[in-house]
């Protein structure tokens, strides 16, 4: 799903399949982890661009890794936020995203995953350790 929303996202904001390719990446259970999972999962590259300083530093000379800025405030965490608590957030992200977020029963997945850990009563969010 992650996958399908950011090509929508980049379809809505016209950068073409040409710039760029996306290719989905096995989470980890540790940032080590998650490193081994992108280099086995991709084809041999020369360029990693990330925001993530613990990613820098633990690609090491692997590969040359470009720093990238993040743009503004929001974050996928924001929005979830937001969902959780039926708060408006269709304008946190682009139109095709949203859509996309509603088509996928987002919202009541969102909505559940946080009321079953209480989060929207002020207790721990549902990705921390209380």
């Amino acid at each position: 799903e992650r996958k399908v929303m950011m090509e929508a996202y980049c379809k809505e904001q016209e950068i073409g399949a040409k710039r760029l390719r996306m290719i989905p990446v096995p989470d980890g259970k540790s940032f080590s982890r998650s490193i081994d999972n992108l280099f086995a999962s991709c084809s041999p590259f020369d360029v990693l661009y990330t925001d993530k300083e613990t990613i820098r530093r633990l690609i090491g000379k692997r590969v040359k890794v470009q720093r990238i800025e993040r743009k503004g405030t929001i974050s996928s965490t924001k929005i979830r936020d937001a969902i959780a608590k039926g708060a408006r957030w269709e304008h946190l992200t682009g139109k095709s995203v949203a859509r996309l977020i509603k088509k996928f029963g987002g919202i009541e997945r969102i909505q559940g995953a946080y009321s079953d850990a209480a989060y929207c009563e002020g207790s721990v969010h549902p990705n921390e350790k209380s």
